[in-house]
């Protein structure tokens, strides 16, 4: 859990690693809020007592896309309304808009065949969790790719979380993009390095995408310049 007095700690910590949006998890911050600050603004939302129940905000300087930040719980209950609701928000983005799902999924993701599909081979597990099938079946219905595993990397940078006994690691947080945008996904990494008082590693993307030019109608331009 991170408290408010951390934030600058946080922030320097993405600046460090050049980040320019961010999705925390675990906050417990109470209800929902915007903090704005020189260099970043903080997007919160949390329940209506503090420190009850996940939440997660976006840590934000240049926000372009539709990002959703997502936790999985862990009551096997919950998983099916909370994917649902997560697949709605999803089908209410435009078509033509770039959308990025990130997060605490809980999910291991294998080598089975069918995740080829929407996934890369480059994972750290050989067998498909619940929260996996659950991912993956996610993916395929709002026609996304699952980015985090699509990339070579050796075993420390694919690993995104450490259990207490700092000898147990899993890869369990994973970036989602639109498919047809997945090209724009140049690399993604975990950095080990970064501090920020948590069990997770910083799970970075590197994603760069073009900016359209917009031209002017020629004839309201020629107007202006007559009047």
């Amino acid at each position: 859990m991170l408290a408010p007095g951390n934030m600058e700690e946080i922030a320097a910590e993405l600046r460090k690693y050049e980040v320019d949006v961010a999705a925390i998890q675990e906050i417990r911050w109470k209800e929902q809020g915007i903090i704005n600050k020189k260099e970043y603004t903080l997007l919160y939302s949390g329940n209506e007592k503090q420190g009850q129940g996940e939440t997660g905000f976006i840590v934000s300087k240049k926000l372009k896309d539709n990002i959703i930040d997502f936790r999985a719980k862990m009551l096997k209950k919950k998983k099916k309304k909370l994917y649902e609701n997560l697949e709605k928000e999803i089908e209410g983005i435009p078509k033509e808009d770039t959308t990025i799902v990130l997060g605490d999924f809980n999910a291991q993701i294998g080598q089975d065949d069918y995740i080829k599909q929407v996934a890369g081979k480059h994972t750290v597990h050989n067998v498909t969790n619940d929260n996996g099938t659950r991912l993956c079946n996610l993916a395929i219905s709002t026609n996304m790719v699952i980015s985090s595993i699509k990339f070579q990397h050796p075993y420390h940078h694919k690993v995104t979380w450490s259990a207490p006994d700092n000898k147990t690691f899993t890869q369990i947080d994973y970036i989602l993009i639109t498919r047809r945008k997945q090209s724009s996904v140049k690399d993604v990494r975990t950095f080990r390095g970064a501090c920020a008082d948590t069990d997770h590693f910083l799970v970075t993307a590197t994603i760069k995408q073009k900016v359209k030019r917009c031209r002017r109608d020629a004839k309201k331009r020629n107007g202006a310049l007559k009047n």
